[in-house]
């Protein structure tokens, strides 16, 4: 019957960590992988509750086994897995001591006699590990996760030192307190400031990944900015290279004129044939019909050209295309700079396939040879020396085509690196 019951309540427990885990955390595997984890955790625990061990070596193996489990299943930082598994070790132990305390105040009896009381032990932690599930349901149902930002690793540590604190607190006044008869009127106070005290260590935890998130939020709007900055600069230097060639125009016909004028029709067509070289240097290698557009990839192309990069555009009339310009603007930039520094990167082997085709939806598709890097869940890790202020490109990008409700996917094989996206027009 025990072993029965232990299987039983680890169950409950191992689903309650699963509902309290979605609400903090974003899953590292789902569907059959996910149940697999839980699967083998279940057995695992059920092996080791039911050994010869001590209790408390049971409850750090519970935590370490916990952080693990967590790690190896969601997407948290390891020392917040490990600050998650404490907690989780602590309200849970919180509730199974306030049920058994609370039984054996009832009965008047002392907690070492109250669980020999089989039934009544039995039935009454069940109907605490029923109502800790019903709780972690809830907290999942109103909290959301998924979305939490990393915190700086030394508040995380100095976060963990409080729960463990009151876990080792719990266990003392449990193990060392089992065999008086009645002492839930003083331990019921302290077990109320042992909750607020790590509510309030989870809630800072929370205001951490807000304000990390906000931190985020700050440096998306530099880039952008910063973005939409440098393609202003650019339309403006078109603008003025197109003023000053207007300018040149003008001259260079009325040279025309006075030569045809005057009867020297030789060196009339000798002047023209000398023009035809210059300005056919100066003609931008892109008109999609879209000044956005141009005024990015023709400021990109220059800057690839300039650095050795072989720079291939092709694009069709994007001039009726309805999406946001500084949308374009950033997500553009931020694809053909990652492609330039990746090209630049290469000793030898520089090139840029740019492809952007309007037609029922807006293809987009962007090759850049590049050494090899490592796709995770359809992302890539920066490779720049200061990871704090970079890395936010891709994220912008993916924050772009998840608002346009596109379609997009990163490949990187055979030496080139490859980012395609299939967009919706409006």
């Amino acid at each position: 019957m025990s072993v029965f019951l232990t299987i039983l309540w680890s169950a409950v427990e191992l689903i309650s960590y699963h509902f309290l885990c979605s609400a903090y955390f974003r899953p590292r595997v789902t569907g059959k992988r996910y149940v697999m984890h839980f699967l083998v955790a279940w057995v695992l625990v059920c092996l080791y509750l039911n050994s010869s061990i001590p209790s408390p070596v049971k409850t750090c193996i519970s935590i370490v086994f916990l952080s693990v489990l967590f790690s190896l299943t969601y997407h948290p930082q390891f020392l917040r897995s490990i600050l998650l598994a404490i907690a989780i070790t602590f309200f849970a132990g919180l509730n199974d001591t306030l049920f058994i305390y609370g039984g054996s105040a009832l009965m008047h009896v002392s907690v070492s006699d109250f669980i020999w009381l089989k039934s009544a032990y039995s039935i009454t932690v069940t109907i605490g590990k029923l109502l800790f599930l019903f709780a972690c349901w809830i907290i999942r149902r109103f909290r959301k996760g998924g979305n939490s930002e990393p915190v700086q690793s030394k508040w995380l540590f100095l976060s963990i030192l409080f729960p463990t604190i009151t876990l080792m607190m719990l266990m003392f006044i449990f193990f060392g307190y089992r065999d008086q008869g009645d002492v839930s009127t003083w331990t019921i106070g302290l077990f109320a400031l042992m909750v607020v005290a790590n509510v309030g260590t989870l809630y800072l935890i929370r205001h951490l990944e807000k304000s990390a998130a906000e931190a985020k939020n700050q440096a998306l709007l530099s880039q952008q900015m910063e973005s939409q900055s440098d393609s202003i600069h650019a339309l403006e230097r078109s603008y003025r290279e197109q003023r000053k060639t207007i300018h040149e125009h003008r001259s260079q016909l009325q040279t025309i004129h006075d030569l045809v004028s005057s009867g020297h029709y030789a060196s009339a067509e000798e002047y023209i044939q000398q023009l035809q070289g210059v300005h056919t240097t100066r003609i931008f290698p892109v008109n999609s019909h879209h000044p956005i557009i141009d005024a990015v990839l023709n400021h990109k192309y220059q800057k690839a050209t300039e650095q050795g990069i072989d720079f291939q555009v092709k694009v069709n009339d994007l001039s009726g295309l309805a999406l946001e310009a500084d949308a374009l603007v950033v997500m553009l930039s931020n694809l053909l700079e990652n492609a330039i520094e990746a090209c630049l990167r290469l000793p030898s082997n520089r090139e840029i396939d740019c492809r952007i085709l309007a037609g029922d939806n807006l293809f987009v598709s962007i090759r850049n040879t590049s050494l090899p890097v490592q796709i995770i869940d359809n992302t890539i890790a920066t490779t720049k020396a200061q990871k704090n202020n970079h890395g936010y490109g891709l994220q912008q990008i993916r924050y772009i085509l998840q608002q346009q409700k596109a379609e997009y996917s990163l490949s990187f094989e055979d030496g080139w690196f490859q980012f395609v996206a299939e967009i919706p027009i409006p």
